[in-house]
């Protein structure tokens, strides 16, 4: 069950190259999951680990800069670029078995239900993205210049020595923007990496629930929201490669249910910012919020309309909060073969509502039953690319987010050396409790 855990901050600092921040959790309502220390352990040391651990020679193939794109000063090297400190490999990608064309069709078989998105921050606010224009730019910039978004037309991917997917514990792997874009839209039309059975391209292709296609359903429409914001996104116009997306998995700790439970008794919950979020409590909410426990604040929680969800931890636009996600041992639950988009969990639903988790977590495996990332693990730089998901799942009026925060919302990262922008709307951790506590 996704939570949220507010603030999380990542600014510059001249020591260690950021600062981090974490304090006080998000209630989610009648839904409140159960958020062991382990969960802010994770979020806190996943962090410190990218920062600090330099054991490993930074890997990485050539792209452009983006400084200039966002406005920031130049102060150094601030590329975009492949980035792991694992061994890896290279594939190359195999043409595709159905045109963007044909894929879109699959997703939206009535082109009336296409979700036509204008972005007041991109280059061309008036400009309003149909379906064609997106297919178009695809094409023509991605699926064309394959050479320019992967180097020699090959795509880099990590090899672990242990586990079912691509990452050992203390290991990770950062693409650009314009690199899951470009999986994204090769998935779409069913291209394959040469030795490399990746789970992106098969789940889109999976039988799910009662025989539906995720290509066909609502994770086929999620991934053709994920290029509109792409082919809108002045990040990525002129051939940029736009911010980094980084996949970290944290380091095997020893006993670390017995070190939670010793450090829980000296942490004092008064001390921890806790404030209390009633969302779409019928009868209940009218009582009033417990006396004692500050309100979360209207940005992070309003009450739904007739028209749509209101603000909880999931819906809210407010930045710097990270989602938690109790995913079990797969990043996105039972994904594969489980969901299309609508069926399963919330876990399962997320991942159509942030298809850059989603990309990167069945890219990252070629694991026979579940070709996804293994929990826990932490998503820096994805966003919530759809909008109408609440915690309480009622709604389907499901569209691209018109309200992308392309320049805005990023902050500078310092990995090995080397400078690099991140999204820091929407930082992503699927954790696997190192213990549960009934409350």
């Amino acid at each position: 069950m996704p939570c949220a855990i507010a603030p999380l901050v990542v600014e510059s600092d001249e020591e260690l190259g950021t600062r981090r921040k974490v304090s006080g959790i998000e209630n989610a309502g009648t839904r409140n999951c159960v958020i062991g220390l382990s969960f802010i352990f994770l979020a806190v040391g996943c962090v410190v680990w990218v920062i600090r651990d330099r054991r490993d020679p930074l890997r990485s193939a050539p792209t452009e800069s983006v400084t200039e794109a966002v406005g920031l000063p130049q102060e150094g090297p601030m590329k975009s670029k492949f980035v792991t400190n694992s061994p890896w490999k290279t594939g190359r990608l195999k043409a595709g078995k159905r045109s963007l064309i044909d894929a879109f069709k699959d997703a939206f078989p009535n082109e009336k239900d296409w979700w036509a998105t204008s972005f007041p921050a991109s280059n061309h606010p008036d400009k309003t993205w149909w379906w064609q224009d997106v297919v178009y730019w695809a094409q023509y910039e991605l699926l064309n210049r394959t050479n320019h978004t992967f180097p020699d037309g090959k795509v880099p991917i990590p090899v672990a020595k242990h586990g079912d997917d691509q990452l050992d514990p203390g290991h990770y792997v950062g693409y650009t923007r314009r690199q899951v874009c470009y999986l994204a839209a090769a998935a779409l039309t069913g291209a394959e990496v040469d030795g490399y059975a990746n789970g992106l391209t098969r789940y889109l292709s999976k039988k799910g629930p009662d025989g539906c296609l995720p290509r066909k359903s609502l994770f086929g429409k999620a991934l053709f929201g994920l290029l509109t914001t792409c082919a809108a996104d002045p990040m990525l116009s002129g051939g940029l490669h736009g911010p980094m997306l980084l996949v970290v998995k944290h380091k095997t700790i020893p006993n670390l249910e017995s070190q939670l439970k010793n450090w829980s008794k000296t942490l004092p919950m008064s001390e921890s910012g806790f404030r209390l979020c009633r969302y779409e409590e019928g009868s209940v909410y009218k009582q009033g919020f417990l006396p004692g426990i500050p309100n979360s604040p209207k940005e992070l929680c309003s009450q739904p309309t007739s028209n749509g969800p209101g603000v909880d931890y999931l819906s809210t636009p407010a930045l710097k909060q990270a989602l938690v996600d109790s995913s079990g041992p797969w990043v996105g639950g039972n994904l594969y073969g489980g969901s299309c988009g609508t069926e399963g969990n919330l876990e399962e639903a997320l991942m159509a509502f942030m298809p850059e988790v989603a990309v990167l977590s069945l890219f990252l495996s070629q694991d026979l039953q579940h070709p996804q990332l293994r929990a826990p693990a932490w998503v820096l730089g994805a966003r919530m690319i759809l909008t109408g998901l609440d915690g309480t799942r009622h709604w389907t009026n499901w569209r691209t987010n018109p309200d992308m925060a392309f320049r805005t919302g990023l902050t500078t990262l310092e990995l090995e050396g080397q400078q690099m922008l991140v999204s820091n709307r929407k930082p992503f951790v699927a954790a696997v409790p190192a213990f549960q506590v009934r409350l």
